[in-house]
């Protein structure tokens, strides 16, 4: 009997034991911290480089009025003036024909330019122009340089007029170059008048006097030359 108790006691001992293993082994499981993976992501912002750039200073040019060099066009008129608006009423203004023969200077050009030319001032309600030699001359010498030496501007004018012999307070000049059917009076002064520069030009009341100049050299770019300054003393 006494044997029969001892092992009983062993085995009782045996399995407390083993249940304070397993309660230990629960334990632990219980309050072990479960492993997790975190990263900590570091966004890091990388300043983007600004260029900074200097500003040179540049020198602003005066812009000089350079005509485009066509048959039909005219350039910008030196002076440019406000016209008075035209009456509804017209004068009749002659066609002064077709293209001209190229032959050098025309006066018979000259005097239906200037014709014309005061045939839109009396539509306009303007006194005419009365013809100078002065600026007449003036005017085809400086028909004749374009049309010799191949340019098409207004550069000079003032020199020009200086140099006129005609005493001026006020003054302007528009040009024209046309080749063909285009070389002649009337196209020239169709031309002006669809040009509200030009235009302002001929029917600027300020003007009294006119001087026209024609030169045409065939083996020149736009065959015939046409130069009108109006000018008032």
């Amino acid at each position: 009997m006494r044997k029969g108790k001892g092992l009983l006691l062993i085995v009782l001992i045996a399995m407390l034991l083993s249940g304070c293993q397993f309660t230990q082994t629960i334990s632990n499981l219980i309050t072990s911290p479960t492993p997790t993976a975190t990263s900590t992501a570091t966004i890091t912002v990388t300043p983007t480089a600004t260029s900074t750039s200097t500003a040179t200073p540049t020198a602003t040019a005066t812009a000089t009025a350079t005509p485009t060099e066509t048959p039909t066009a005219t350039p910008l008129p030196t002076s440019t003036f406000t016209p008075r608006p035209p009456k509804p009423t017209t004068q009749p203004v002659t066609a002064g024909g077709g293209g001209a023969e190229c032959d050098g200077s025309n006066t018979a050009i000259e005097a239906s330019v200037l014709s014309q030319v005061n045939a839109q001032r009396a539509n306009a309600g303007l006194g005419s122009l009365k013809n100078s030699s002065a600026l007449a001359n003036m005017a085809r010498n400086h028909s004749k340089n374009m049309a010799l030496n191949g340019f098409f501007s207004h550069d000079g004018f003032e020199s020009r007029m200086s140099s006129s012999g005609f005493s001026y307070s006020t003054a302007g000049e528009n040009i024209y170059a046309g080749n063909g059917s285009n070389n002649s009076a009337s196209s020239a002064v169709s031309g002006w008048m669809n040009s509200a520069g030009h235009r302002a030009n001929i029917l600027e009341p300020a003007f009294t006097y006119a001087g026209v100049g024609y030169w045409c050299n065939p083996d020149s770019q736009y065959g015939g030359y046409f130069t009108l300054v109006l000018a008032r003393p």
